[in-house]
């Protein structure tokens, strides 16, 4: 795929990185993760960290995690408080770097290889409690994250209806 696109202008990069770590392929998604370590999609920083934590490189996963806990904080809360409804505004096909949407969309496509991943679940947990104090102090002096504008939502790769 990289062959003919060498940028990714698709997104596949997020859909290989899921797809990966479905199949067990730990060092594949973390090749992917670490060919595109600019990248603050959710499937990246996430699975950055699960493919670490997978492959018991626990210092670095620690490392991953709260990376990706202070990019993409919506994530780790939905994939620790799952809703099998989506947030208010949503639009199927769409998400919104950095939403509600995307981290539900996230939760709902990759959740299940954070439960199935033994003890995953719980250190993302236990990871959220030492950090929430930090994120309530984070949350409080960065920049609100502006509503859902054209520029803003993108269409999400390899949109599935699961209903």
């Amino acid at each position: 795929i990289f062959l003919f696109d060498p940028n990714d202008h698709l997104g596949a990069r997020y859909l290989l990185v899921d797809a990966f770590l479905r199949i067990g392929d730990d060092t594949s998604a973390l090749t992917i993760c670490a060919a595109h370590d600019d990248d603050d999609g959710a499937s990246i920083l996430y699975g950055l960290a699960l493919a670490l934590l997978r492959l018991g490189r626990n210092d670095d996963a620690q490392a991953a995690i709260e990376k990706a806990v202070d990019a993409r904080p919506l994530v780790a809360e939905a994939l620790v408080r799952p809703s099998r409804e989506p947030p208010p505004g949503y639009r199927p096909g769409y998400i919104t770097l950095g939403g509600a949407d995307e981290a539900w969309e996230y939760a709902r496509e990759c959740g299940d290889l954070w439960e199935s991943t033994p003890g995953a679940h719980e250190w993302l947990a236990g990871m959220l409690k030492r950090v929430d104090a930090e994120l309530t102090h984070s949350r409080s002096t960065r920049r609100r994250h502006t509503p859902a504008a054209p520029d803003n939502v993108i269409p999400f790769p390899g949109k599935r209806d699961k209903s």
